[in-house]
């Protein structure tokens, strides 16, 4: 599996909610770095990592039938954090902003370009989520 981090919002969007997150997941530390240096939240901030502390609780999650996973699915979700769109938009307009100067940049094999697309599906995201009142988390995939 390839890392990759995540949108997830609280309920179901009017827009897809997919973003690749590949550049995202390998430029975390980066970001915070660069978020740190403009004044604003890092992207951490805004994870979930009850999903992560569930999955190692609970690596057997592919022996779950369906019925199983929407169970544990609706009563996880009452424990989850979750945040209101508009920081985490700032935090990504203003890293979108301070790429644009450093286009050679790469983050863990990736380029800035590519962290750049992951920012702007990402800020795309949270557009929606901010638009149609739904509460996020970033989560990420293993």
């Amino acid at each position: 599996m390839s890392l990759a981090l995540f949108i997830v919002p609280e309920s179901e969007l009017k827009v897809d909610a997919f973003i690749d997150g590949k550049a995202l997941a390998h430029a975390i530390e980066d970001l915070q770095d660069l978020s740190e240096r403009l004044g604003v939240t890092p992207l951490e901030e805004f994870m979930d990592h009850t999903e992560a502390l569930d999955l190692l609780e609970d690596p057997d999650e592919d022996d779950l039938n369906e019925d199983d996973f929407a169970a544990e699915e609706q009563m996880a979700s009452e424990d989850r954090e979750w945040f209101d769109a508009a920081e985490a938009l700032r935090t990504v307009s203003a890293l979108l902003e301070a790429l644009k100067s450093s286009p050679e940049q790469s983050f863990g094999g990736f380029t800035a370009e590519d962290v750049q697309e992951d920012l702007q599906d990402l800020q795309k995201v949270l557009q929606a989520c901010q638009s149609e009142g739904v509460r996020f988390h970033l989560a990420l995939d293993f």
